[in-house]
């Protein structure tokens, strides 16, 4: 599954690229003015990034497979493929924050979510509300429990572990 997503991504990033690259070769000082033009930009060049950081990282996860399964101690090299987990991680996140910016400018000029935002707005109060009862119902039940069975559990410690 996680196989076909990347193969999906990597369609998708291939499609968005050759569509803003064809927008940025037919009128160039016009596509480099706006905003919104870098962060396409922007998110074809980072999840590019995205996928070949992945790759590079399956592979060294695979080569230190291969020399574990030899014999051989490989702690150097999971920890280099766990340094470039992380810079995956933080494409990704990255990746995620500017999509989610997107999306949120085409909720902005839709006027059927403009009904939803003014409904979620006039019911922000009572949801609230209601929230907030049930975090006092949920501590409560959650201190009577500590108070009921936490004498009487050897493997129990506290209410935060």
């Amino acid at each position: 599954l996680l196989l076909i997503l990347r193969g999906s991504l990597a369609l998708f990033i291939l499609f968005f690229g050759l569509r803003e690259g064809k927008l940025l070769f037919s009128r160039p000082f016009d596509y480099l003015s706006e905003f919104w033009s870098w962060v396409e930009l922007l998110v074809i060049l980072v999840g590019a990034s995205t996928l070949g950081v992945y790759v590079y990282t399956q592979g060294i996860i695979d080569d230190v497979a291969v020399k574990r399964a030899a014999g051989n101690s490989v702690f150097e090299g999971y920890k280099r493929a766990v340094s470039w987990f992380q810079v995956y991680t933080y494409l990704l996140g990255l990746l995620i924050c500017v999509t989610t910016l997107k999306f949120v400018r085409l909720l902005r000029f839709n006027p059927h979510v403009h009904a939803l935002s003014m409904t979620m707005r006039r019911s922000l109060k009572p949801v609230a509300q209601f929230m907030l009862m049930a975090a006092i119902v949920i501590m409560a039940f959650t201190i009577t429990a500590n108070l009921v069975f936490g004498i009487k559990l050897n493997e129990y410690k506290n209410i935060t572990s």
